[in-house]
């Protein structure tokens, strides 16, 4: 005679419709799928008519249609990972489109301008002097409006501590800078021939039939990227 078990509680067991005298005590099934012993010597039925046929029943997929018994374990589908595997790779190629970017695109090299121009507004708060930043074509740099024989404005273009070399940038992959010039003084505003700006001054790099602009805003002296 072949007896079926649910392990998982006493009153599980119960609403099947299965005996539970003389249960066993056994460690559950991993999957907590029903087990199936062979009850020797014993009589009468343990299990309702669609369970007859015990093992094989078991074998053959007959007991997955009984209500109560979960046979299935716990994991991901194959459609579960396939989806899963096709957003991550959208969210990869998007974000590789603006933040991964190399230095031969034009959206990394003008988020690296403005990174340089509040780099230049820091330096010049720092040093206590007027640094110029002047773009022209093919790159921009950064120098002291008033030179003296002391650093950091005794050498032009100045020396960024950051790297140890000159302040000078060359743009990459045929892009260029429009002919744009802004004063940082001391206390980090934006100057134009020693006045504060009234409007903003606007680095634009094109190149690849992109534009791009770098702002600086005036009197605050807030840079910005903005792109087509």
């Amino acid at each position: 005679m072949v007896r079926l078990y649910n392990l998982m509680e006493t009153n599980n067991c119960k609403e099947l419709g299965l005996s539970v005298e003389g249960m066993p005590t056994q460690p559950p099934h991993p999957c907590g799928a029903p087990l199936l012993e062979n009850m020797e010597g014993r009589t009468g039925s343990y299990f309702p008519p669609y369970f007859q046929g015990g093992v094989d029943a078991q074998r053959t997929g007959w007991l997955r249609s009984a209500p109560g018994i979960n046979t299935r374990c716990a994991g991901f589908t194959l459609l579960e990972l396939i989806a899963t595997m096709l957003i991550l790779s959208v969210l990869a190629v998007t974000v590789s489109m603006r933040w991964g970017a190399t230095d031969a695109t034009i959206p990394y090299q003008a988020d690296l301008l403005a990174r340089n121009i509040r780099h230049t507004q820091m330096l010049a708060m720092t040093w206590g002097q007027s640094l110029h930043i002047n773009g022209a074509g093919a790159g921009y740099t950064v120098t002291c409006v008033t030179g003296t024989p002391t650093p950091p404005c005794n050498l032009s273009p100045v020396t960024d501590p950051a790297t140890g070399s000159a302040f000078s940038m060359t743009l990459s992959s045929n892009v260029a800078v429009s002919a744009t010039s802004v004063d940082i003084d001391s206390l980090g505003r934006p100057l134009s021939a020693g006045a504060l700006l009234t409007t903003a001054g606007v680095f634009t790099l094109s190149g690849a039939g992109q534009t791009w602009s770098v702002t600086v805003a005036p009197v605050t002296g807030f840079v910005s990227v903005t792109s087509p």
